[in-house]
């Protein structure tokens, strides 16, 4: 074979070998993972995780025993939000997400029961998904109580049904709006100080005082001035003076979970101490903590 034969046969062979790694990275990446976790994300999952292995038990509410909708209404409610008590409810109760491709950590994923009769019989939690529309989600299973299950599986597979979307945060991340963050700032009322009347006993320093006592000594007939023996400040209005209160500036990857963990309080307390506050926090929000509460 020539020179000019082996160049050739050389370059052949450098071309399908470009083929192949390429094709193989095209199958890898139709399996990637979509989209990093959030920080809230992150919480919820870890924190249903702490239950796998625990029994299921029909009515389950938790924390020793679950049944399906009661562990996702147990995990749901550490985070301040309130799940209806049965799967069907709480597919009516949150947005529909009709694609699998759309589905995100976090979101509620529903089935069919055994009957097969096209309504919703079980629930679980999405722990992990795929750019396929494949997922991963963590329920709580009649027959092993608390695991994690494929989507795959073909006993979900024939029975999956939809999403539902509870965190408000990862509509946010969908939203094409979502490098828009307004920070809100609270500029507090100031408050009005009252009006006092201070009276001063000591003549020596109230030569007004001092004038009247001596006319009064001069003059039998006239009548006695009232002298005032008390150094006590009348308020002439109430001024009802708030406790002092903490204020958290909120940083970058924080959450009300988080923050209430912080303050050894509870999400809802943070949302009665803070009425404006959204699900969705922003770096640079200010958050009043409560005196006593940590």
């Amino acid at each position: 074979m020539s020179l000019s034969g082996n160049k050739v046969l050389k370059l052949v062979s450098f071309t399908t070998l470009l083929v192949i790694l390429a094709s193989c990275g095209a199958g890898k990446t139709s399996l990637s993972r979509k989209r990093s976790t959030t920080a809230l994300q992150k919480e919820v999952l870890d924190y249903s995780n702490k239950f796998l292995g625990k029994p299921y038990r029909y009515a389950g509410k938790g924390p020793n025993s679950f049944d399906c909708s009661g562990f996702t209404s147990f995990v749901f409610k550490q985070f301040g939000y309130k799940l209806n008590s049965s799967s069907d409810g709480q597919d009516r109760q949150f947005p529909t997400i009709a694609q699998k491709e759309k589905l995100n950590k976090g979101d509620l994923v529903f089935f069919e029961g055994q009957r097969r009769n096209g309504r919703v019989g079980h629930v679980g939690i999405v722990t992990e998904t795929f750019s396929n529309g494949e997922f991963r989600f963590i329920h709580a299973s009649t027959t092993s109580g608390v695991i994690i299950s494929k989507s795959t599986e073909p006993y979900y597979a024939a029975r999956y049904l939809r999403g539902g979307r509870v965190l408000e945060e990862n509509s946010f991340y969908e939203s094409a709006e979502q490098n828009q963050i307004n920070t809100v700032e609270i500029n507090p009322r100031p408050l009005t100080p009252a009006a006092v009347t201070i009276t001063q006993t000591d003549q020596t320093k109230n030569p007004e005082l001092l004038k009247q006592h001596s006319d009064d000594k001069r003059g039998e007939k006239e009548k006695s001035a009232p002298v005032i023996k008390s150094d006590i400040v009348l308020p002439r209005e109430t001024v009802i003076i708030p406790p002092p209160t903490e204020t958290h500036i909120v940083q970058p990857g924080e959450t009300l979970y988080s923050i209430s963990n912080k303050y050894g309080c509870s999400v809802e307390q943070l949302k009665k101490w803070n009425p404006q506050l959204d699900s969705i926090l922003k770096a640079g929000e200010r958050i009043n903590i409560l005196p006593g509460s940590n």
